[in-house]
């Protein structure tokens, strides 16, 4: 026969298997599986471009765009104003296996799109128009005189 002492004992290690139990579900549902969003795929990015080579000519002015090899589908590296530059990996997030996608600056140069899917992005990398359920995948850009450090 079981004491008082021995069966509340019981109790409190059944409520914290449960308890413990619950975190873990919670956890694994507040992924962003709820957002329909997957991770990208891990890929090492460490580039430096030099803005003064001839090649980056439209890297002077604001609102210039090039693209670059490097990330999971080749980069664009656009120029938010003379201090700033955002860099995009050209991998779209909607379709990604996809032998079509592949992000590219529209000839309005007003925004990027995936010609695939038509999801169409701002040079912020937000999803604007298309299926693309979450922002183009980014990569730090930070520059020093004339060099341009792209990594991730």
């Amino acid at each position: 026969m079981k004491t008082k002492i021995q069966t509340m004992c019981c109790f409190s290690f059944i409520k914290k298997k449960i308890i413990i139990l619950f975190l873990v579900n919670i956890t694994f549902l507040s992924c962003d599986v709820a957002n329909n969003q997957t991770p990208y795929p891990a890929v090492f990015v460490n580039k430096i471009i030099n803005l003064n080579n001839i090649q980056y000519t439209t890297l002077r002015n604001d609102g210039g765009a090039v693209y670059e090899t490097g990330g999971l589908k080749g980069l664009i590296i656009y120029r938010l104003n003379a201090n700033n530059y955002l860099v995009f990996d050209r991998y779209c997030p909607f379709d990604r296996n996809a032998s079509c996608s592949k992000i590219e600056i529209d000839d309005s140069l007003l925004y990027m799109i995936d010609r695939c899917c038509d999801s169409q992005f701002t040079f912020e990398g937000v999803p604007i128009a298309g299926p693309a359920p979450q922002n183009l995948l980014r990569y730090s850009a930070v520059l020093t005189g004339s060099l341009l450090t792209i990594n991730n």
